[in-house]
Order: structure tokens, then sequence, then C-alpha cells
């Protein structure tokens, strides 16, 4: 049963099918008001919002090295003192980000430092939310308002991050591929080449795969954005990205960045063992198994939703460094699973991993906010879950006939 078809005719759903979507997307919107309240809607100068910080919090990170891109300072986005000054310039009432992104997003979001910081943020989120909104829409089959309402997409929107745009690149991608457009697939995810942790995936999906034609489209868009970022602010912000690297971990580890918000192999064991090397070595061999894992799935199956599956799962596991808003892409197997439980067609592990997929996200933000940790537990349980589904032959149960 398409839950936009039977939204719109009015059609009875049995309670255990609609119950869970219905509680997810109520609780969803209930917190995407409080949240859009307290960090969205500016409430006096400075551009404060209720919550007493920064209307769009991480947003003024992107705002700042617009702003230093477009007044022909990009290099500056790596001189925190600078940097800072520039946040300081556009509101003072902090925290400050630190960048750590390579200098070719600096090119994507150079147009955002041309418009006025209210303007700026709608601005950004729209840009980088709606290709995914409507991926979501027009292939999954999933009513609009039950994606708006998606908690990865809410959380994603309060904090003004970038989490939607990888989303957008890495489902894209591999709609792309479903649809037998393997270069303009590889296009796409080259494009994730801003945020490499998540780009490296893509190359070993595609050769799992044996699809030449996306790793060409790849290379090409991977090296493209690198190169015209040379070719517009030199080859030395390069070398200052690289050296400003270790630093920002660092402070990671330090303690000046939301560890709590970190669902990382590195970040867990470090707090557990207070051992860098330790935590190295953990994340060393946590990222060799997601390699292995996004390379056997995609091998071994040519189900688009096992091969989106494994890239959510994987995202957490193969870096030290990931936030809770890079798992807004878990808004598609989370609709997805919450779809089949609607239609009463339910997978082995779809209504556990529904509420995972979910609501870890928020959750995770939440949890750091009051001091407590939710950290690596969900991303496990899903993982675990997920990967034993995405290998096992499916039984799906016979849908429930829907009351005439």
């Amino acid at each position: 049963m398409d839950l936009r078809r039977a939204l719109r005719r009015g059609e009875d759903i049995p309670a255990d099918r609609a119950a869970p979507l219905i509680l997810i997307l109520v609780l969803s919107a209930a917190y995407g008001v409080v949240g859009a309240a307290a960090c969205l809607w500016p409430t006096g100068t400075g551009l404060s919002n209720m919550g007493g910080g920064v209307v769009g919090n991480d947003f003024l990170a992107f705002y700042s090295a617009a702003r230093l891109t477009i007044t022909g300072n990009a290099s500056a986005v790596f001189d925190m003192p600078r940097y800072f000054a520039m946040q300081d310039e556009i509101s003072h009432l902090g925290p400050h980000f630190p960048w750590a992104y390579p200098p070719n997003l600096l090119l994507l979001i150079a147009p955002l430092g041309a418009l006025p910081y209210l303007a700026a943020l709608p601005a950004w989120l729209l840009a980088t939310t709606t290709p995914f909104v409507l991926l979501l829409w027009r292939r999954g089959r999933i009513a609009l308002p039950a994606i708006l309402l998606a908690p990865p997409i809410v959380q994603n929107t309060l904090v003004g991050q970038n989490g939607a745009l990888t989303a957008s690149l890495l489902l894209g991608g591999c709609v792309a591929l479903g649809a037998r457009r393997s270069l303009l697939a590889g296009l796409l995810f080259g494009l994730l080449v801003y945020k490499p942790q998540v780009a490296v995936l893509a190359p070993i999906a595609m050769l799992a795969a044996g699809d030449r034609r996306a790793l060409l489209g790849f290379v090409v868009s991977a090296a493209a954005l690198p190169l015209a970022s040379v070719a517009a602010f030199g080859l030395d912000i390069w070398w200052a990205f690289l050296v400003h690297l270790p630093d920002h971990m660092q402070l990671v580890v330090s303690g000046k960045l939301p560890a709590d918000r970190f669902p990382t192999v590195f970040v867990l064991v470090e707090r557990l063992t207070h051992d860098a090397t330790l935590a190295k070595a953990a994340q060393a061999v946590s990222t060799l198994a997601a390699w292995v894992a996004v390379w056997t799935v995609w091998r071994r199956s040519r189900d688009l939703e096992a091969r989106i599956v494994v890239l959510c799962v994987a995202m957490p596991l193969a870096t030290p460094f990931m936030l809770e808003y890079d798992l807004t892409i878990w808004a598609a197997p989370g609709l997805l699973a919450a779809m089949r439980v609607w239609r009463g067609a339910p997978r082995r592990f779809d209504r556990v991993a529904m509420f995972l997929w979910l609501t870890t996200p928020p959750a995770i933000w939440i949890a750091s906010l009051t001091g407590h940790v939710v950290g690596l537990a969900p991303v496990l349980a899903v993982a675990a879950g997920s990967l034993w589904v995405a290998l096992t032959p499916s039984r799906s149960a016979e849908p429930t006939p829907v009351p005439a």
C-alpha cells in the first residue's frame, strides 16, 4: 500500500501497521517545532536564538568561510584567529567553529557569502535538502510529509549542517546506478570529495560492482573540483588544509569539540581507555571491516536498498571523524523500512530498524546537550541487524488486507 495513496484516499490502515510510523512522525514534528523555535528563530541582536546561541548553530562556520572566500581571503579558514574573528564579526555569541573541510568545498558555498546571513541560511538548507527529499518522494513512493518530518532530516536542519548535501549526493549516485546511468552516478559520487571520509566508500562500491563508467565519472568529478580550487586559490591553501587536519582531530581528543556527537569507534575507545594509540588501532580495524562490508554487499547483491543500507552502516564505522548530522542519509533506509511495516510486508528487523535509523541522529544530539552519551550503541545495533538482513534471503510477510 502506497502511503501517499492511502493518505489521499483516507483509507484505514490497521493500528499495528500505522502506529509506529505515526508515533515517530508526531514526536519528530514536536521536536522540529521546539527545535526550530530554539535554534532557527532570531530573538535579539547578534543573530541570537531562543537557545542562547546563534541562529542556525553550525551554519555560522559555513557562512564565515563563504564571506572570507568572496572577499579574497579563502586561506584564512585555516588560520584560526582570522577565521574566528570573522565569526565574531558576524555574531558575537560564539561558540567558535573550526574549519575541517578541503578547499574545494569553498567553491560550492562561496555564493552564500553574497547574501545576508538570514537569507543564506534557508538558501543553504533548501539547496542541499531538496534533492534528497525529491529522490525519496519520487523514487521511494513515500509521502512528502513523512519525508519532511523524518528525524534525521529535521536534525540536520536544526544544526544548519551539510548532512543533507552528503545524503543528496550519496542517494543520487545510488539511484543513478540503479537506473543504469553510470556516468551520472560517478559524477555525483565524485562531488563527495568535500567529505573524503565518505567519498572513499564510493570507489570501493563501484569497483565491487565492476562499473567502469561510474568509476570514470568519479575520477573526473573528484579531480575537477580540487583542480578548480587550485586555480581559484592556489596550492598553498591545500598545504594549509593538510597541516591543519591533525590539529582538528586533536581538538576532539582534548574535548574542545563536541565528542559526544561523534558515533565513531575512535571516540568510543579513546574515551573509555584515554589511549589515543589504542583508539587509532581500533578505528583501523573498524575502517577495514566497513570497507570489506561495502565490497561484499556491492559484489554479491544488485538490490538497490541493500547497497544503500551497507553504505549507511559503513559511514560511521569507517572514519574517526563523523557527527550525528552526517547520518541524514539514514532517513532513506529508515523510511523504506517504515513503508514496509505500513504496507504489512515487513522484513525481519524492520520494526526495530526503522526506529534505529530514524531516531539515532537526534538522540545523539539531545543526549550530548544533557551531558549523556548515546555513542556507538545504536550504530552497532543497526549494523548487525541490517547486514544480517542484507546478506540473507528476504522472507517478507504477506501484506495484511486493508479494510474497505
